[in-house]
């Protein structure tokens, strides 16, 4: 009887949970690595230094790697915050702290619009303009 009782039990609180879920927004979170950028020639340049990162949904870090002139590896981070106005558009602002930095950017000012192309839990492909930049999951 108490077996009986289980199964609907468990299944009306996995139903009521994933109701809860917003399935309207992607879920991008986790870190991105870019690793290619197309531009309106299809001509394809390759990067490895550059990463995105979103965490809960609406935090947002680009972080660049670079080496200084002596050879020590170093690291830029900007932090902003990230809005989806449709499951095909992202919007990230900058924080205003990093308001100095825009030219670290790649898209050069505070806010930038992006298309989602493409996303699984491997891969993310966005537009911005007219180039295409392909990302892989860290």
């Amino acid at each position: 009887m108490k077996l009986k009782l289980f199964f609907p039990f468990t299944l009306l609180i996995v139903i009521i949970f994933s109701s809860c879920v917003d399935n309207d927004i992607p879920n991008m979170n986790g870190m991105w690595q870019l690793k290619t950028i197309e531009n309106k020639d299809n001509l394809i340049s390759k990067v490895d230094t550059i990463y995105y990162s979103f965490q809960r949904q609406r935090i947002f870090s680009y972080t660049v790697l670079t080496t200084n002139e002596i050879g020590q590896e170093q690291a830029w981070v900007a932090y902003g915050y990230v809005d989806y106005p449709s499951s095909e558009e992202m919007h990230i602002v900058i924080d205003e702290a990093f308001s100095n930095s825009t030219n670290s950017l790649l898209w050069k000012a505070m806010e930038v619009n992006y298309e989602i192309i493409h996303l699984s839990s491997k891969k993310m492909t966005l537009k911005y303009g007219e180039e295409i930049y392909s990302f892989i999951k860290f």
